[in-house]
C-alpha cells in the first residue's frame, strides 16, 4: 500500500509536527536506556543515538511529504572570499552568544548533575565526536537542509529562519542550551539561505561546539568565554563583546556586498 503524501511541504505545522516526532523518538530512546539501566554519564556512547533518531525522523518526513533526499543537503558552490567573511561573522557570533549563555547561567543556575553532563560531553572522546561531528551533521541536515528548504516554499526567508531556529532551540529541552541555540539557529539559518550550502553550516556548527572544549583542553582561560562554569558565572569583558560585535558587523557588511555584486551579475 502506497503512503498518501501530504502536499505543500513545509508549513509551520509540518515543521512543528516533525520536530515533535523527533522529540517523541528521542524520548522513546531515553525510556529504553532507563529500562536497561544505562547511565549516559557512565556510557557516553549513547550520545550516538542522535544518528538513528534524526535518520528515522527525516526518513518519515521524506516519505510523508514526498521530499527528495537531495533537497536536504544542497551544496551550492561558495567562493573563498564569501567563506572568509562568513568565518569572520561566525567568530563574532560565537563570542556574542557566549555572553548570552552567561546571562542564562546567571539567571538560571544549573544543577551539578547538568554541569556533569555538559562536562562529559566536552571532555570524553565519545562526547567530542558527538558534539563535533554527529550533532552538527544530523541537526543541520534536519533543521537547515530539510526544514528551511521546505519552509522557504511557503514563507519569507526571515520567517523560515525564525521558525526553524525556535524549533532548533526547543529540541535541546533545557534553558541553558535552548536560548543560545535559538540565536545560533538564527545565524546558521541565515548563512544557509545565503549560501544554500549545508556543509558550511555543518562546519560552523562543529567549530562552535568544539572551540571551547579545545581551548579548555590546552588550558587557555578567557574571562567569560573559556572558564570553569562550576566555579561561578563570569561575564566577558567589554572589549571582548565589542570585538565580537565588530567582527559580526564587518562580516555582515562584506557578505552583503558580495551578495549584491552577485545579484548584479545575474
Amino acid at each position: 500500500m502506497k503512503l498518501r503524501q501530504i502536499p505543500n511541504f513545509a508549513t509551520i505545522f509540518h515543521a512543528t509536527g516533525l520536530t515533535i516526532l523527533l522529540l517523541i523518538i528521542a524520548t522513546i530512546g531515553g525510556v529504553i536506556l532507563l529500562l536497561l539501566d544505562i547511565d549516559p554519564i557512565e556510557n557516553p556512547a549513547v550520545l550516538f543515538l542522535n544518528i538513528p533518531i534524526f535518520a528515522i525522523t527525516i526518513f518519515i518526513g521524506v516519505k510523508l511529504f514526498g521530499v527528495k533526499f537531495k533537497m536536504i543537503a544542497p551544496t551550492m558552490s561558495v567562493s573563498p572570499l564569501l567563506l572568509f567573511w562568513i568565518c569572520i561573522m561566525a567568530l563574532g557570533t560565537i563570542i556574542l552568544i557566549s555572553d548570552i549563555a552567561n546571562l542564562v547561567y546567571y539567571f538560571f543556575p544549573p544543577d551539578p548533575e547538568i554541569l556533569e553532563i555538559f562536562e562529559m560531553i566536552g571532555t570524553t572522546s565519545y562526547g567530542l565526536i558527538a558534539a563535533g561531528l554527529i550533532a552538527p551533521i544530523t541537526e543541520e541536515l534536519f533543521f537547515r537542509g530539510f526544514l528551511i528548504s521546505g519552509l522557504l516554499k511557503n514563507y519569507s526567508g526571515l520567517l523560515a529562519i525564525l521558525i526553524s531556529s525556535i524549533l532548533f532551540g526547543m529540541i535541546h529541552e533545557n534553558v541553558w542550551q535552548t536560548i543560545p541555540a535559538i540565536f545560533m539557529g538564527l545565524f546558521l539559518g541565515w548563512i544557509f539561505v545565503v549560501t544554500r550550502n549545508i556543509w558550511v553550516c555543518v562546519g560552523i556548527h562543529s567549530v562552535q561546539n568544539l572551540l571551547f572544549s579545545t581551548l579548555d583542553a590546552v588550558q587557555i582561560e578567557i574571562t567569560g568565554l573559556i572558564y570553569p562554569i562550576d566555579q561561578g558565572v563570569q561575564f566577558q569583558p567589554l572589549w571582548l563583546d565589542l570585538t565580537g560585535a565588530l567582527l559580526f558587523l564587518i562580516g555582515l557588511h562584506f557578505i552583503r556586498i558580495i551578495e549584491e555584486t552577485s545579484d548584479g551579475k545575474t
